[in-house]
């Protein structure tokens, strides 16, 4: 995955290229959010946004839960995007980290995960 500046992102954005994972942190929260939104408007190109838009609470979610939301296919679209909010993965155990890595390693080519930090902060 490699490292964007914002320019980089608004590039590819108006190219219609996209990264398998997005990871947005910094300390501007509306930026955050903005981009979050913008990607996933931007991968699922406003068709059937219900059912290829999904938003995810990232302090209760488990491996699976992850695992079966992004290995859906995309319907009638050429992306699903997949926008995790504050995923905290230290946090999870050696299992569920394994897991998770292995997934991010392996994403379906249809799938654009966005992972906001939004107030867990990553060093």
């Amino acid at each position: 995955m490699p490292l964007l500046e914002e320019e980089q992102l608004k590039k590819q954005l108006q190219a219609g290229k996209f990264e398998k994972v997005y990871l947005l942190i910094g300390e501007d929260g509306y930026l955050k959010q903005y981009y979050a939104q913008t990607i996933c408007q931007k991968a699922v190109g406003g068709v059937l946004e219900e059912l290829n838009a999904v938003r995810l609470e990232g302090k209760r979610l488990s491996a699976q839960a992850l695992y079966d939301n992004v290995t859906q296919l995309p319907v009638m679209a050429a992306y699903r995007c997949v926008v995790v909010v504050d995923y905290d993965l230290p946090s999870k155990g050696e299992q569920e980290q394994k897991a998770v890595l292995q997934l991010l390693a392996d994403l379906p080519e249809t799938t654009v995960l966005v992972l906001w930090q939004d107030t867990i902060s990553i060093n």
